[in-house]
């Protein structure tokens, strides 16, 4: 390679560190799509799994918050709480995120079909990250109101950037 490299650039040795940076960034390049390509299928099956473990089903998650917008407004305002607070604060809120003995009897029939539907959506969902998922409500948030404030359209922050 090095001296495929010598022969190119007729040993300018300007040129020769040129090629070695090109093609050491080219590596690098391959490399990183390599390792993004493995850490985004382990994330998705470890999303999958934790899914299933906890019945997240993104499509009965919607249905509730569609008919009960009240769970998404008490929700919001304590986005703070973390871990097994968070998680009985949706339990206790009635947010579908468990199993119930309605689930697993359900496994069998095509609401089972629906349920494993309802783990993939979450974990495809999972693989765009965090801050995918609040710039695109800050959009949708955005139609429904009046547009972005006027300090945002000055500094080209948050979503509207």
């Amino acid at each position: 390679m090095l001296k495929g490299i010598v022969d190119r650039t007729t040993g300018d040795v300007v040129k020769i560190r040129d090629e070695l940076a090109t093609w050491f960034d080219n590596g690098m390049d391959r490399i990183s799509g390599a390792y993004k390509r493995k850490t985004q299928v382990w994330s998705f099956f470890t999303a999958l799994i934790i899914a299933g473990l906890f019945n997240v089903n993104s499509i009965n998650v919607g249905m509730a918050l569609w008919r009960r917008p009240m769970i998404a407004r008490m929700i919001a305002p304590q986005a703070d709480i973390k871990g097994v607070e968070a998680f009985q604060k949706l339990i206790n809120l009635d947010v579908p995120i468990r199993w119930t003995q309605d689930e697993f009897r359900n496994l069998d029939s095509i609401v089972g079909v629906e349920i494993l539907l309802g783990w993939l959506i979450t974990a495809v969902a999972t693989l765009f990250g965090a801050p995918f998922w609040f710039d695109a409500l800050q959009q949708i948030v955005r139609l429904k109101g009046a547009g972005p404030s006027p300090a945002e359209n000055s500094s080209n922050s948050g979503a509207a950037a």
